[in-house]
């Protein structure tokens, strides 16, 4: 496997499928994507209450940052890539925006079209029409998730009109939730770690970038940095769901996850953020 920032050969890491660029930093997995084939694993409803409170609070932020860059448009047509529920898709209509969603697991692709939004099934880009072309695309915890991002940078370009937007809302290797997990994971205690990775879930985590390498990424292939900023990685409301939503896990150890991580809420604001988004800008060869 080559390193889709800098090309050098990748190598194992620590857990199994896991692996390392010893160049750039970059993380990267070979765990299988089951998207529709194991839902069973995860328990839809308790995932939406897990999720809603800390997506609404980030979406709200990032929102609220990128309305503060003065170029930033105020009336986009917006492509969202992996819009889930639709949660994102209503904020931004509500700040004047028209939003389009991708989305590849059909069941809760139904959920967001019922709530009315437009909504593609598939992946990116081969869900679009090849002459598609958006003001700003959004990709909200989902480019960790993503195969071939070499070529999917590449298409960003074909899909975003001349000076077009590129908003990434992704976890960071750089964070500290991070480096805590990997450091256990050193010492043998593996489960927190694995957890990051999301491994065995339908659609596992195949990166980790820095915030680095990620904007190295994204330059290399004509998009320039424009702002970055820092999101919630955990919040009370909604914590004990997101750690039960996948079903394997049983209830002491949820318990377990579920002090350490609330001991936590207060502080983690005080160190290197796990999540960070970032906004690039298209520009012309």
């Amino acid at each position: 496997m080559r390193c889709p920032v800098c090309d050098a050969a990748m190598s194992p890491d620590i857990e199994p499928r896991t692996l390392r660029c010893p160049d750039c930093g970059h993380y990267g997995s070979t765990f299988e994507v089951a998207i529709n084939e194991n839902a069973v694993i995860l328990d839809e409803d308790r995932r939406a209450e897990a999720l809603a409170p800390i997506r609404h609070a980030n979406v709200a932020s990032m929102l609220d940052q990128l309305a503060a860059i003065a170029e930033f448009p105020t009336s986009a047509n917006a492509l969202e890539v992996g819009c889930a529920h639709g949660w994102f898709l209503d904020a931004i209509k509500s700040r004047g925006h028209h939003g389009v969603g991708i989305e590849p697991d059909s069941h809760i692709a139904s959920i967001a079209r019922a709530s009315g939004h437009e909504v593609l099934a598939g992946y990116f880009p081969a869900a679009l029409a090849p002459d598609a072309e958006f003001d700003v695309v959004f990709f909200n915890d989902v480019f960790e998730h993503l195969p071939d991002v070499q070529e999917i940078v590449g298409e960003l370009r074909r899909h975003t009109v001349a000076g077009g937007w590129v908003v990434v809302n992704t976890p960071v290797s750089d964070g500290t939730i991070f480096r805590a997990a990997r450091f256990m994971a050193r010492l043998g205690v593996r489960g927190p770690y694995r957890r990051m990775w999301q491994e065995g879930l339908p659609s596992p985590h195949l990166s980790y970038f820095s915030s680095d390498n990620l904007v190295r990424l994204f330059a290399g292939r004509g998009f320039r940095l424009c702002t970055t900023g820092t999101l919630l990685s955990i919040t009370a409301a909604g914590l004990m769901a997101r750690i039960r939503f996948d079903r394997r896990m049983n209830p002491i150890g949820a318990y377990a996850y579920g002090a350490a991580a609330l001991a936590a809420v207060p502080v983690l604001p005080l160190l290197p953020a796990d999540i960070r988004f970032f906004a690039f800008r298209k520009q012309e060869a």
